[in-house]
């Protein structure tokens, strides 16, 4: 469905994959919420603090993080595993999601302010379909002159 392990374009479309879900899940769910009346103290709240969906990106980008650190040299003998692809695009829809919060560093999100977050999701999205869908160039090597 979304290709094979030796495939460049194995992760990148996976990633993809991940992020759209993620974004779509992510929209709906905030919208929903929106509808039933939260407002900037909806969703998750802990201790009276609103934890934005921002940080379990970052979350999922820390451990993805330590986990290729941890491959190490090995990255290039073995595949990577499909849990990191998958975990790039949800960890990153979830933080570009909040970019305009970021930005502002207030809760812009039902705002205008918070359409900023369009355009930077919408250029992660094109990045990763150009490396998802790219051709792929056969590695050719050429002789050396003398």
């Amino acid at each position: 469905m979304l290709g094979v392990r030796n495939d460049p374009r194995f992760g990148p479309r996976w990633a993809l994959f991940a992020f759209v879900v993620t974004e779509v899940i992510t929209r709906a769910v905030t919208y929903v919420l929106r509808l039933r009346g939260a407002g900037p103290d909806g969703g998750l709240i802990i201790n009276g603090v609103h934890v934005h969906h921002v940080n379990f990106g970052l979350a999922i980008l820390i451990v993805l993080t330590f986990a290729w650190l941890a491959r190490g040299s090995r990255s290039q003998a073995s595949p990577m595993p499909l849990w990191q692809p998958i975990a790039f695009g949800i960890g990153w829809s979830l933080v570009i999601d909040e970019h305009a919060m970021i930005l502002f560093l207030e809760d812009v999100y039902w705002t205008d302010r918070g359409e900023e977050s369009l355009v930077p999701l919408a250029i992660f999205a094109i990045v990763l379909a150009w490396m998802s869908f790219r051709p792929i160039r056969e590695n050719k090597e050429v002789p050396l002159k003398d």
